[in-house]
């Protein structure tokens, strides 16, 4: 609604602090408290539980970092099911931009680690609160709500085409969703999204799209791969689709950033990212100065229940990857790096979000 130019991110803190509260000053920017009150009023919390427990367990690779280890136990996710009432005390006009603002979160968003890979999905209670975003106009009727109570020109943004947004923006052009319908249970569709990024076994028996399965895998297309296995033989798998780079770029020596050899096209679902070479890590890392940097992926997944089944949005905005003057390198051990590339199109993305199956909301 206002870019993200330097105007439009003056008006986003603007606006963001008059409702969420705040101390920073300037600008036109004022300091204080949260425009509502909100608390806990009742809860029914189900009964908690490892959901990636098992070595085969599709949900594992989902829910990395949720596991067991010899150093910590798993976290346990709140049961499906699980329903919070809360009390918002606040004026009439805030009240209906958190409404917006809600809605917006609990379609295209979540709540809690590993949200992006399908975790951490809500819904309001009422469901006439919370309808689908199936045709765009309602996503689109919520945008222009918000921007008439923030008094703002709904139609004023203008992004340059050949420059992304510096964050996230519901936008034609930088904002697509489609939705893949058929799942009888979430755990059915949460291996589906598994499948697409990553599988075990060829074909799997859920995905989103049979022409990209596997996608951080193979080409997207053939399906082509030659089985590996660990270092000690005794686990089968396809290997990466970035591992002769990452190959290359544990063997290489420290060099010039000027131009760096290998490229990571993974690197755009997410960083840091680990590969393992005869035992041996990788670790693709952005850095800005000294300081490492993490960079979410600009496609997330949410998943739906509709009447009997349930369905999967996938979310794709784009913006800004990497800060200006960010570069990516390959950390060996010791803080022995190696620069990279990372595809500096969109390309890789689109081809992932078009190998998807399902109608694309069209705004």
């Amino acid at each position: 609604m206002v870019g993200t130019g330097e105007e439009g991110q003056r008006l986003v803190r603007k606006h963001e602090q008059r409702l969420f509260g705040g101390v920073h000053e300037g600008a036109g920017v004022e300091s204080g408290p949260a425009a509502f009150r909100i608390r806990l009023v009742r809860e029914d919390v189900r009964d908690r539980k490892d959901y990636t427990a098992g070595r085969d367990n599709p949900l594992k690779y989902l829910g990395f970092g949720f596991s067991s280890t010899r150093e910590e136990l798993a976290r346990l996710g709140i049961a499906p099911g699980s329903r919070f009432t809360l009390e918002i005390v606040s004026s009439e006009r805030t009240r209906d931009i958190l409404m917006l603002v809600n809605y917006v979160w609990v379609n295209c968003g979540g709540l809690g680690a590993r949200w992006r890979h399908g975790w951490g999905c809500l819904a309001w209670n009422d469901a006439t609160l919370n309808p689908a975003p199936q045709a765009g106009f309602l996503l689109g009727q919520r945008r222009e709500e918000l921007a008439r109570l923030l008094g703002v020109d709904p139609g004023g943004a203008h992004f340059d085409q050949a420059h992304p947004p510096e964050f996230p923006v519901i936008a034609k052009n930088w904002f697509r969703v489609k939705l893949c319908s058929g799942f009888m249970s979430w755990e059915q569709a949460m291996e589906a999204v598994r499948n697409q990024l990553h599988v075990d076994s060829n074909p799997p028996r859920e995905c989103l799209g049979a022409a990209g399965y596997g996608y951080r895998q193979g080409d997207g297309e053939s399906h082509e791969w030659v089985v590996e296995r660990t270092s000690r033989g005794n686990f089968p798998y396809y290997p990466s689709r970035d591992k002769r780079a990452a190959i290359e770029a544990l063997e290489a020596r420290s060099g010039s950033a000027s131009s760096p050899a290998y490229e990571f096209k993974n690197a755009l679902f997410g960083l840091p990212i680990q590969y393992r070479v005869g035992g041996r890590p990788v670790t693709i890392t952005p850095y800005s100065g000294r300081d490492e940097l993490r960079r979410p992926c600009p496609i997330s997944f949410r998943i739906f229940e509709h009447q009997k089944g349930f369905y999967v949005a996938t979310v794709y905005t784009k913006s800004r990857f990497l800060p200006e003057g960010a570069k990516l390198a390959g950390v060996r051990g010791r803080g022995d790096r190696v620069f990279v590339r990372y595809p500096d199109t969109w390309d890789y993305l689109d081809r992932f979000f078009q190998s998807c199956d399902g109608n694309e909301v069209e705004f």
